[in-house]
């Protein structure tokens, strides 16, 4: 039975962050919840849960010091220092409770409201046992925290951002590793000769997914262009390493990224992420064909960013795993299970984490790697593996693979992918290039995501 949780708000920043709260949790299952608004002065001013019929201050939430989150004084502090990730608490009086880490906004405002957004999953976390201890809540400190000093720091850095924007644009291209993934955790790479592959000016490749079937080697990868600035995704087969005959399988009016592929039950199926709420199963006949949605086979959950599937020997879909994008795409993972009915979340397996939530590529059953990516601050800066417990097999940024023959070192990685035998590895990068249209290109690859209703 799902425990009674009551979530008491303050203000109408509270109530917000409370009600996204109850609408997480009863996308899980549990619609034992409710929220109870409480003038500032009757109560408490932060945001507090209760279990059951209490509705006192049962779990709260702080910073990674112990102070009351709502302050800002963990998040001013990173402003100050350059940080790029905070960690917010959701802790009872003994402080022992749940954990997540989130990113950093630009300011001190929209950074708290994004360690407020992940209050549902911390929720969950707490109630399926995801147990930390620490000191305790501290209260209010007597000193207020450096909020304008904060902001002013990180208007600055973004103003330097956005200046940069203006007269470069980041180019990134796929990359076959001279080694296998084994290569790749032992840090075994040569040192130089890596061969970057894909547009280098009017679109980008990122994202790879890598398929080996009877002796062909194909990749596939989301292209975005600079005209459109939406993605499609393009089937590249692989001769010696070199990429030929680039075909588009799959092109709607959303955008799409991520693809992966897979071979099960005798028949090819694979998925993307985009920003429509209904995202299909698609199949096709052979590598390199058109993509076409597979009709016998459920829909996606609804907005999973970076889905990996893992199928029964028949093909029918068992488990899928991604990050929620409806509270927070880089940071809250989520796992889904299929009952020959529907889609169920497996709360056990939800955590937040902008560091180590996010997939990067995949997911090997044989070794027990998951490859993540690193979404705080400079998007696409690196990739990680993690073990089944979530630690850190390694860690690749642009600097721990070979370098290039253009002599030119890419500035981060996002995505690693390898087949089952692990013998053959692809990666994305990228770096910067100077031109004139760099805003121009920007502005074009946030346009959809802003007007989509998907």
């Amino acid at each position: 039975m799902s425990p009674v949780i009551v979530l008491v708000a303050g203000t109408d920043v509270q109530r917000a962050a409370a009600e996204d709260a109850l609408a997480f949790l009863r996308r899980g299952g549990n619609d034992s919840g409710r929220v109870v608004q409480q003038p500032v002065d009757a109560g408490p001013g932060e945001l507090t849960v209760g279990f059951g019929a209490d509705t006192g201050a049962t779990l709260t939430l702080v910073d990674g010091q112990g102070w009351d989150w709502e302050r800002g004084d963990e998040v001013c502090r990173c402003l100050l220092a350059g940080e790029d990730a905070v960690t917010v608490r959701l802790v009872d009086r003994q402080g022992a409770g749940s954990r997540g880490r989130v990113g950093v906004a630009r300011t001190v405002t929209p950074s708290v409201k994004a360690g407020m957004s992940v209050l549902g999953p911390l929720i969950v976390q707490y109630v399926h046992g995801a147990r930390i201890t620490g000191a305790p809540p501290r209260g209010s400190r007597a000193v207020l925290p450096p909020v304008a000093a904060a902001d002013r720091k990180g208007n600055a850095r973004f103003a330097g951002r956005v200046l940069r924007s203006a007269v470069t644009v980041r180019n990134w291209q796929v990359a076959r590793l001279p080694g296998s993934i084994d290569d790749v955790v032992a840090q075994r790479l040569p040192g130089s000769g890596l061969e970057w592959q894909g547009p280098a000016r009017g679109a980008f490749w990122a994202d790879p997914c890598v398929v080996v079937d009877g002796g062909q080697e194909w990749l596939f990868v989301e292209e975005l262009g600079r005209r459109s600035g939406l993605g499609l995704i393009r089937a590249a087969s692989s001769q010696g390493g070199r990429l030929v005959a680039h075909e588009v399988v799959l092109s709607t009016a959303h955008h799409l990224s991520y693809p992966q592929v897979y071979r099960v039950g005798g028949r090819w199926l694979a998925t993307v992420e985009t920003c429509a709420a209904r995202n299909p199963f698609y199949t096709f006949d052979r590598l390199g064909d058109v993509w076409r949605p597979a009709d016998d086979l459920p829909p996606l959950p609804p907005h999973l960013a970076d889905a990996v599937v893992r199928f029964d020997p028949s093909g029918r879909p068992e488990e899928v795993s991604g990050t929620d994008a409806t509270v927070n795409a880089d940071a809250v993972f989520v796992r889904y299970t299929w009952d020959g009915q529907g889609w169920g979340r497996d709360d056990s397996s939800v955590y937040v984490d902008v560091r180590l939530a996010r997939g990067a590529g995949t997911d090997d059953d044989i070794r027990g790697w998951r490859a993540v990516q690193d979404c705080a601050g400079t998007y696409g800066r690196a990739a990680s593996l993690l073990d089944p417990d979530l630690t850190p097999v390694v860690r690749i940024t642009g600097a721990d693979v070979p370098a290039s023959t253009d002599r030119r070192r890419r500035k981060g990685v996002h995505t690693l992918t390898w087949t089952g035998d692990g013998q053959v590895v692809w990666c994305d990068g990228w770096l910067r290039r100077i031109t004139p249209l760099g805003g121009l290109w920007r502005l074009r690859e946030r346009q959809h995501g802003r007007a989509c209703q998907g």
